[in-house]
């Protein structure tokens, strides 16, 4: 196992900085988090959100509950059709992991009024 970092976190005191140190940091291909002085000064639900947006730029759980054992193995899926505008969109959601807490979801457009998912003929 390599140890390379899993994010890179700068403190800036002024953003004018941010966009070349960004630039460098792509190229390595490490996920990066900048927060500057006078935002860090805000209070707490500053930080809380920041360890948010590290956390999904990581892929790790945000929270994460208890399950019972009857529900080991389960994937949790969602499916839904809205009929607005000019198509009907279809929302699909899948957990793919055994917590239940990182999720796939995709939003398909298909001809109006439909109700049945799957490929609309012309």
């Amino acid at each position: 196992m390599k140890n390379e970092p899993m994010m890179v976190f700068v403190l800036l005191d002024y953003p004018d900085k941010k966009k070349f140190i960004k630039q460098v940091i792509d190229k390595t291909g490490i996920p990066s988090q900048f927060l500057l002085i006078p935002t860090a000064s805000k209070g707490l639900s500053v930080f809380t959100n920041l360890l948010k947006q590290m956390n999904a730029k990581v892929q790790l759980d945000l929270y994460r509950i208890q399950l019972p054992k009857e529900m080991a193995n389960t994937m949790q899926i969602g499916v839904d059709v809205c009929h607005e505008g000019k198509e009907s969109i279809v929302g699909l959601s899948a957990t793919y992991t055994a917590a239940m807490t990182q999720h796939f979801s995709k939003v398909y457009p298909q001809k109006l009024n439909t109700e049945l998912i799957g490929k609309s003929k012309g």
